[in-house]
């Protein structure tokens, strides 16, 4: 695998600045792109300056936007460090996502989120989860309240009853940038369904690692957003790999109600592959 692009969505706040710094240490490392990328829809640019002239808006938020990226460069120097691109889209900003990593072939995207409510459709995002749900691309979702931008453990969440997913790989070259420690990690809530992951499977994992940690543990917890959240926790997680296109826990934590417990998520990076 080998990310060349990096798409990061900005509306300027402190949320999207922090995405962007996130990937920034990625870029750097292996010398990707990163194309920033801000969007605002087209009826609402009119409504904003209530000017006759549509092209006059058009030119008046462009101007503002060029100036923002400029004092962005300001306040981020390291910006000038790395291939980078900016770019104004008149679109909604799910569509304008979805957009540039068609055309643009985007290999992974950054986006800052809250994390400050108790729903994890609310901690991660209606944006991200759009991008997550429509696309096969690789999302990683910073918090806002996440500073450090250090990965030393990944904890990848799998379902030991299906095929590990092909998409693995792209968790296992992220690791290898972060030197981190993989876990792995399968829950349940059922106290018969402990068995440990195939013996074939840890050994083509060893192999795929080449040489380096990692852990498998299978737990047991009624609730699956807790277990996660109680794992995460005590073993200092960083980043947690998630397959949303296959994981029926995954659907199952987006589409019910999740306690505050879940809140904890707001202190760890996602990664959804």
């Amino acid at each position: 695998m080998k990310i060349k692009n990096i798409m990061v969505p900005m509306d300027f706040s402190p949320c999207a600045k922090n995405a962007l710094r996130f990937a920034l240490t990625i870029a750097q490392e292996i010398n990707a792109h990163i194309i920033v990328l801000n969007s605002h829809p087209f009826e609402k640019i009119n409504l904003h300056f209530n000017q006759p002239n549509y092209m006059d808006d058009f030119r008046t938020y462009k101007k503002q936007i060029e100036s923002k990226y400029v004092n962005l460069i300001k306040e981020i120097p390291a910006l000038n460090m790395v291939n980078i691109n900016f770019k104004v889209k008149f679109d909604s900003p799910s569509v304008a996502m979805l957009n540039e990593i068609i055309h643009t072939d985007i290999d992974l995207v950054v986006m800052g989120t809250k994390g400050a409510n108790n729903r994890l459709k609310s901690i991660i995002g209606s944006n991200t989860m759009h991008i997550i749900t429509n696309t096969d691309c690789p999302v990683l979702a910073i918090p806002q309240s996440l500073k450090s931008r250090k990965i030393d453990n990944i904890c990848i969440a799998l379902d030991i009853h299906e095929d590990v997913p092909v998409q693995i790989n792209f968790a296992f070259d992220l690791a290898r940038i972060f030197i981190a420690q993989i876990h792995l990690l399968h829950i349940s809530n059922k106290e018969d369904d402990t068995s440990k992951i195939k013996e074939a499977d840890l050994k083509d994992f060893k192999n795929k690692l080449d040489g380096m940690e990692f852990t498998f543990d299978s737990l047991v917890n009624k609730s699956i957003a807790t277990g996660i959240k109680a794992y995460v926790k005590n073993h200092h997680v960083d980043m947690l790999v998630l397959f949303p296109h296959r994981h029926s826990f995954f659907k199952r934590l987006f589409n019910r109600s999740v306690t505050k417990e879940i809140a904890s998520y707001s202190e760890t990076s996602f990664l959804t592959l």
